[in-house]
């Protein structure tokens, strides 16, 4: 019953901001556990948990938490939605209010992340409701954090495969802003990884997003050169060259200019028996 006690205490004292803080933090210990999860979706309980992010804006420590509890009720959810597109905003205004909070920043953009998977009106609502500005400001204001900023690729990784999106993608710099992670985070595989697959949507949808992350491609490269053991980081890579260079002649200059067939050929061969690999491999290397 501890759950009903805490979300009552919520709901009867809204405006106690000490007293929300702590419900908060407990809630989004609780909602590790999958019992937990199962009854925060119940929807009474989940609009007074997510009503707490616009009655304490002032709170970095409420607005930080009930985007950890969305994050871990989301990533854990499987395909079924649970909260409407409308509450994308009040997730989009707590990175919005709080742009040098790191902390805020990465509970929301996992948050984005999972739900974005859920429905193209949930990827619609995070565009409408300035997400994508919000994603590239936390990108600039966090570079030294790959942590953050590998989830906020991935906000839009989840975003770049909806066709309506991509446009806005584009125009917000995001293409110039993940290259340039690329080149400085390059011993960072998890976010590497993801900037690779943002690329690779981004090319697939039109060739002068191709053509604007070419300047990717020597980066790509390398990262691929200083980290031949990593099969996964090595198949994101060249499923990323691959769509590149398929849709850009600049591209397949840059990946020619600095080695690229060379490095994929070896690739394919270090990872002869990983099919999956193999086949991105072989793949970026026909288009080339």
């Amino acid at each position: 019953g501890a759950l009903d006690v805490i979300v009552k205490a919520m709901s009867v004292h809204p405006k106690d901001r000490s007293l929300q803080e702590i419900c908060c933090i407990a809630l989004r210990n609780l909602s590790i556990s999958s019992d937990a999860r199962n009854e925060l979706t119940v929807p009474d309980r989940l609009e007074t948990i997510i009503h707490a992010l616009t009655l304490q804006e002032e709170s970095e420590v409420v607005q930080e938490n009930v985007c950890g509890i969305l994050w871990n009720l989301s990533a854990n959810m499987g395909s079924r939605p649970f909260i409407n597109p409308e509450d994308i905003e009040h997730i989009v205004k707590a990175m919005q209010n709080f742009p040098d909070a790191p902390g805020i920043q990465k509970a929301a953009c996992g948050a984005i992340w999972s739900l974005a998977t859920f429905s193209d009106e949930i990827q619609n609502a995070v565009a409408i409701n300035g997400g994508i500005d919000a994603i590239m400001c936390a990108l600039l204001l966090h570079q030294d954090k790959p942590g953050l900023l590998e989830f906020g690729i991935g906000v839009l990784c989840g975003l770049s495969v909806n066709r309506g999106i991509v446009k806005s993608i584009a125009e917000a710099g995001c293409i110039a802003a993940v290259t340039e992670l690329i080149r400085n985070h390059m011993s960072c595989s998890p976010l590497f990884q993801t900037s690779c697959l943002f690329l690779h949507n981004m090319a697939y949808f039109d060739m002068n997003y191709a053509e604007e992350a070419s300047a990717a491609c020597s980066s790509i490269v390398r990262g691929m050169e200083e980290n031949p053991d990593d099969a996964t980081l090595i198949r994101a890579a060249c499923c990323a060259l691959s769509s590149l260079a398929a849709n850009a002649e600049a591209c397949r200059e840059r990946i020619h200019a600095c080695g690229g067939v060379s490095t994929i050929a070896r690739a394919k061969e270090r990872f002869r028996n990983f099919a999956d690999v193999w086949s991105e491999a072989e793949g970026a290397l026909a288009q080339l």
